[in-house]
């Protein structure tokens, strides 16, 4: 009763300050100054997730009235800032107009029509730019000044909350109807900016927030790169700010349009699919006590057909883990790992040892020189999980192993051919693997990612021994091979690593502690290595700089 009698204020206010406008809704909506009592009546139960509920009683508009540009422009004006409730319910109902602009009977069911697409537009732009303001304004809060302080309002906190509930999830409601019928990109991004500036609004709405969260998840997998960029930024906030089981299932969402989109890779899509994939690293980060539950899931997936490619042995289990979805999932994980497991404590840090053995496991199932792209490219990740999380991963028999295949000790064949971009492809085709641009791709990368590899635990006290096994098979290759230039790279590195051996040996020789000391051996030539000062990294960074310019 309270809000009617403000309203009717609100009313007899208006016929001093703007009789103009007055006396149009005289001539056009009569209904509406004569407010009854039973609209005050309405509930949230009486209004579904699409707005349906803003047709419902006698203070709409009556029978399908047109409202023009300068009967938007006044509706607009007259809610600026939120100051009058009834005026925000006059204009959240033409917007449930404008939301269903071009519905069969949409405007009928509205009881208003637009008068043309510059009143829609202006609507529209209008409302979705001031919503929040509005609503803020409604529960008696200043405008928020920063997105952050947004996002930590509490409206279901205010206590106006229950007069300004069926307002907000109106405008909610009609929002997600608007975004599935608009094909203009441009309004489409705006529309999901300002959307996320009204996500705090969603708190109590669980059935609604799972409907928008899904609309704009299938935005984020199809969408264009833009479109993609605020989707994304309203998934987070929307997995950040609202109660479970929301992360939990933007997490999911996330994953699998990654998943759905990462099944093919080209010079067009690969910046989408790496995108998508920093996009699940920054989901999986929020919480990651949450997250743990569905990463181990998704990784057990990777395993699961990986054990199944082991036992079958056949061509479906094979090329089920030897395709591009199941590489790029495996290289998703290693990439939220690099982001979010280098804290001991970190949550997801036990997923690190599972991760890089379903890696090893997939680089070794074929021991083919043909799928040499596939094998360098998950040590390349397997390498750079190394570094970030200081776990020990026994890449360098997968790579010396590479170097020892035949195909790659045979002179190769003269050939004019460019190699294939190794980026973009799992496996080269037989014959390629005589050309000597493949072959240089091979073996350079393989010893590249070698002296990586030497490089990250060039400080340790077992460098000897682990460079051990590397320098004579390395030795081996110099025999074997039939390409100078191999040989002289290869000869590098295994001096690079002697003398690495012998400095470590040296300093080691000094020291008063066991291995057992895990402290010590930890901070063992920490300013050497804040310095840089092993031999390792010089013959690293170049054959890494080598890499890059290929």
């Amino acid at each position: 009763r309270e809000e009617i009698e403000e309203h009717q204020k609100e009313l007899e206010a208006l016929k001093d300050t703007d009789p103009e406008f007055y006396k149009f809704l005289q001539t056009e909506d009569s209904e509406l100054l004569d407010f009854d009592e039973s609209e005050g009546e309405e509930s949230e139960d009486d209004e579904d997730e699409d707005g349906e509920g803003d047709k419902k009683g006698k203070g709409s508009f009556s029978d399908a009235k047109t409202l023009t540009s300068a009967t938007v422009a006044k509706l607009c004006e007259r809610a600026a800032g939120g100051e009058a409730l009834g005026a925000a319910r006059n204009l959240f109902r033409a917007y449930r107009a404008a939301a269903h602009y071009g519905d069969e009977d949409g405007d009928e069911e509205a009881g208003v029509k637009l008068a043309s697409s510059a009143a829609f537009h202006s609507l529209v732009t209008f409302v979705l730019e001031e919503a929040d303001t509005i609503l803020r304004g409604l529960l008696g809060q200043p405008p928020a000044g920063h997105p952050d302080e947004a996002r930590l309002f509490k409206p279901h906190q205010q206590s106006r909350w229950k007069k300004v509930e069926p307002l907000a999830k109106s405008f909610l409601g009609n929002t997600l109807h608007l975004l599935g019928q608009l094909t203009d990109a441009d309004m489409s991004r705006f529309l999901l900016a300002r959307l996320n500036m009204c996500v705090p609004f969603m708190h109590t709405f669980e059935r609604l927030t799972k409907k928008i969260l899904k609309a704009v998840l299938a935005l984020f997998g199809s969408g264009e790169p833009a479109l993609r960029v605020q989707s994304i930024l309203l998934i987070r906030n929307m997995a950040a700010v609202l109660p479970p089981p929301t992360l939990e299932k933007a997490a999911k969402g996330v994953y699998r349009q990654f998943a759905a989109n990462a099944k093919f890779i080209n010079a067009s899509s690969i910046e989408h699919v790496l995108f998508m994939t920093t996009c699940v690293s920054e989901i999986y980060g929020l919480d990651q006590q949450q997250s743990y539950p569905l990463a181990f899931t998704y990784i057990r997936q990777l395993a699961s057909l990986l054990r199944g490619a082991l036992t079958n042995k056949s061509k479906e289990a094979f090329r089920a883990v030897y395709c591009w979805q199941y590489i790029n999932c495996l290289e998703c994980w290693v990439r939220v790992l690099q982001s979010h497991a280098k804290d001991e404590s970190a949550p997801l840090r036990p997923l690190v040892y599972p991760v890089a053995q379903v890696a090893l496991g997939a680089a070794r199932l074929l021991p083919s020189a043909r799928y040499a792209p596939l094998r360098l490219r998950l040590i390349r990740v397997l390498n750079a999980l190394s570094a970030a999380t200081g776990h020990f991963v026994p890449v360098a028999p997968l790579l010396l192993e590479l170097l020892g295949f035949s195909e790659l000790n045979k002179a190769p064949m003269s050939s004019k051919t460019r190699p294939p971009d190794f980026s973009l492809v799992l496996r080269v085709a037989k014959q390629e693997l005589r050309s000597p641009a493949v072959q240089e791709v091979i073996v350079e990368g393989a010893l590249q990612l070698l002296a990586e590899h030497l490089n990250q635990w060039a400080y340790s006290p077992g460098f000897p021994e682990l460079a051990h096994i590397p320098c004579r098979d390395l030795r081996r290759f110099c025999k074997t091979t039939q390409v100078t230039r191999f040989r002289k790279a290869a000869r590098s590195v295994v001096d690079a690593s002697e003398r690495n051996s012998d400095w470590i040996s040296r300093k080691r020789d000094n020291v008063d502690f066991a291995p057992k000391d895990a402290e010590r051996v930890r901070l063992f030539l920490s300013t050497e290595r804040e310095g840089k000062k092993a031999p390792m990294e010089k013959i690293a960074a170049q054959l890494l700089e080598k890499e890059r310019q290929r």
